[in-house]
């Protein structure tokens, strides 16, 4: 199974764990690509929805093409446009950094929003990617926890 496969059935089990409703969106995979908002829809129990995207990486950069940065209609514009039309909607980008995907995997949660402003400052310093400490200043990192992601922060009251 790909890293990426596997980074989304471990926020998918992290999100069951928690408190509230979350459901899957299927994009098709490689054969029928579907243009999705995101990987997973979370609801907790107060009023608010979370688009979550997933993207799990090896090294120690995420690289802009993978979230369609300067793409008219590239997937991080939807989710800012998703996240712009209700105060109580929350765009965010799980970001999964590895070396050796069973013994070294970190990951991070940050809003689409937050994300673009790191992007477009990397982009000007003539970037492709963004580092990952770069990111790690900017984003929450969260543990691993009972043998998935620590999502708990979701639950939080905003």
């Amino acid at each position: 199974m790909e890293s990426g496969k596997r980074f989304e059935a471990n926020i998918s089990r992290a999100l069951h764990a928690l408190s509230g409703a979350s459901m899957r969106i299927e994009d098709g995979g490689r054969y029928a690509m579907n243009r999705q908002l995101a990987d997973f829809l979370y609801w907790p129990d107060f009023p608010a929805t979370y688009a979550i995207e997933c993207k799990s990486t090896r090294g120690k950069s995420f690289p802009l093409g993978r979230i369609g940065y300067g793409e008219r209609n590239g997937q991080l514009y939807r989710l800012i446009g998703w996240n712009d039309v209700h105060a109580k909607r929350y765009a965010l980008m799980a970001l999964e950094f590895y070396q050796d995907y069973r013994m070294d995997k970190r990951m991070y949660l940050i809003t689409a929003t937050r994300f673009r402003r790191l992007a477009d400052a990397c982009w000007h310093e003539g970037r492709k990617s963004v580092p990952e400490d770069m990111l790690e200043a900017q984003a929450r990192k969260c543990g691993w926890k009972d043998g998935n992601y620590d999502l708990t922060v979701l639950t939080e009251r905003r």
